[in-house]
């Protein structure tokens, strides 16, 4: 199979608008070396980012692709199109730690992310718990403002800032324990707390155990993890007049309609005729098979590239732009094996603005994308 983009010269692109306009840390030569500071100072936070990588290199095997999960060109791997396929996508999934181990920078997204959960602090080089861990989504907010780690301004998440701290080839946590610290609890209790509201009394959190969000009461116990800095853009959305739609801060071109149904510019309602519910299996492979508005690079989208599209500031039924988007509703496949059991795939439902996972032989919709390079 032909990897439909070219990592070097992607990263290197990447690299050049993140930190135009700045030498110090190329200057360095490696991220590792610069504290949290500078790595704020030399970030330029208006550029266009590509969103990172999920994570995942690897490929389910096996005629169904409920197998073992191995290298993507073993010859057990039979199904095209898996998220593993497509490494570095939109672009990598680069973190690394700040010269006081205790922040974690990522690259990609121009966060900075708090290395411990709330609760705890370091002693030398050891994590210790010297608070509760458990917040009200108040106290969470009112802690994170209070932190002055490596002299930066803290805050708490949104829920789509969150999401991208979920390493999809890890599980149990679903995060790269080797940088962050947890605590993590079990996966019933393992939520950490977004300041992105669902209604007036709830809000977003996200299970690091699981990498799945949830809508919780504003008043239970959660986690926290805080972050500093800012995504530059979101959702930056443009009709191409085509049947398809780009988002120049993802780096994305996503299919305006669902596969089945029918653009028509001409009509309220845009999408017309009936969704086509597939498997996993038949969703890679329309994808990869699909030749549509003059472009043959298309394929099924990551759980991280598919989630960009939930409007979490909407309270309407669906959660996406219904004049970008008119008839995304309900649950679409992404191309992310669930690693905690292969049968499974990650999925996001919007109508409930929920990511979750569901057996690979369950029909459900498509949504195919491509890359704004090709």
């Amino acid at each position: 199979m032909i990897i439909k983009n070219n990592k070097l010269i992607l990263y290197l692109f990447f690299i050049s608008i993140l930190f135009s306009g700045t030498t110090c840390l190329l200057e360095t030569g490696n991220p590792d070396e610069l504290n949290a500071k500078e790595f704020a100072e030399t970030t330029d936070n208006s550029a266009v980012l590509y969103l990172s990588d999920t994570g995942q290199s690897l490929c389910a095997s096996g005629p169904l692709a409920q197998g073992a999960m191995l290298n993507c060109d073993n010859s057990e791997v039979t199904v095209k199109g898996q998220d593993g396929h497509y490494i570095d996508t939109p672009a990598p999934f680069n973190e690394t730690m700040s010269l006081s181990g205790e922040v974690i920078n990522d690259l990609t997204m121009g966060l900075s992310w708090q290395r411990v959960s709330g609760g705890q602090s370091f002693t030398g080089l050891t994590a210790v718990e010297t608070n509760s861990p458990l917040f009200t989504k108040i106290e969470a907010a009112n802690y994170c403002s209070s932190l002055n780690t490596d002299g930066l301004s803290w805050r708490l998440p949104e829920i789509y800032e969150l999401l991208l701290l979920s390493n999809y080839s890890l599980t149990n946590p679903a995060i790269d324990t080797s940088l962050f610290v947890g605590p993590y609890g079990s996966s019933e209790e393992a939520f950490y707390w977004s300041n992105t509201s669902f209604g007036d009394m709830n809000s977003w959190t996200l299970n690091l155990q699981t990498g799945k969000n949830q809508a919780v009461d504003n008043n239970t116990q959660q986690y926290v993890k805080c972050v500093s800095q800012s995504l530059p853009a979101r959702q930056d959305y443009q009709e191409n007049g085509d049947g398809t739609i780009s988002d120049y801060a993802s780096g994305i071109i996503f299919m305006k309609c669902p596969a089945g149904t029918i653009v028509d510019y001409n009509t309220t309602n845009y999408c017309n005729g009936e969704k086509t519910l597939s498997t996993w299996v038949e969703a890679l492979s329309f994808c990869e098979n699909l030749n549509y508005a003059g472009n043959t690079n298309w394929r099924l989208p990551s759980i991280r590239e598919l989630s960009s599209m939930i409007d979490f500031s909407s309270e309407a039924v669906t959660s996406l732009s219904k004049l970008m988007f008119p008839a995304a509703a309900g649950s679409f496949w992404s191309s992310t094996t669930n690693v905690n059991s292969t049968s499974e795939a990650w999925q996001v439902n919007f109508s409930t603005k929920e990511l979750s996972t569901s057996l690979k032989n369950t029909p459900s919709n498509i949504q195919c994308v491509t890359n704004l390079n090709n």
